[in-house]
């Protein structure tokens, strides 16, 4: 589906960690996709904001000198990978856990946890992308690393705002798929 038209593009997140238990026998890692039903996805909520970007793109130049001088023919990537942020408005337990870098990913059963014992948890992402009419304009099931970003604040009424960053790892098993129009 291109985008044709002005439209109002939410996404809704979910993320499994590796190394945890998948469903259907064994865990979950860079060989094994839970399945989307397995109830071991963490759904990040209320996802306000989100943004992709390509970060450190390099190119190196192709050049060719069959005219007497050098002339640019080509560039090749050399570098350079994707790279999702997400801004939520409910700070669930998973989200405390990626800023005080727990050594377990917390869940509604984790009430004490040692910090800083942990790192940024690598798993599957699944980024559900739709329209204001709910038509889906991208399906994405990608490997890599959960991080937070930034500080962890509140206070003066303002609501805690979560930014989480997903950076995408090479992985065959990494999917993704544009909508079509309904």
């Amino acid at each position: 589906m291109l985008i044709e038209e002005a439209k109002a593009i939410g996404a809704s997140i979910l993320f499994f960690p590796e190394g945890k238990n998948v469903q259907a026998g064994g865990v979950c890692s860079a060989a094994a996709i839970p399945d989307p039903a397995d109830p071991g996805w963490v759904d990040l909520m209320n996802v306000e904001s989100w943004e992709g970007d390509r970060k450190d793109s390099k190119y190196q130049a192709v050049k060719d000198s069959s005219k007497g001088k050098l002339e640019l023919t080509d560039e090749v990537e050399t570098d350079g990978y994707p790279e999702y942020k997400f801004t939520t408005n409910i700070v669930v337990a998973f989200v405390l856990g990626l800023f005080f870098r727990s050594a377990v990913p917390l869940d509604k059963t984790t009430f004490q946890f040692d910090p800083e014992k942990g790192i940024s948890p690598r798993g599957w992402i699944i980024i559900d992308s739709r329209d204001q009419n709910g038509v889906m304009v991208f399906a994405a099931n990608l490997w890599g690393r959960m991080k937070y970003d930034g500080p962890l604040k509140g206070g003066g009424g303002d609501l805690v705002k979560p930014e989480l960053i997903f950076t995408q790892y090479r992985n065959g098993l990494n999917t993704m798929s544009l909508g079509t129009e309904a």
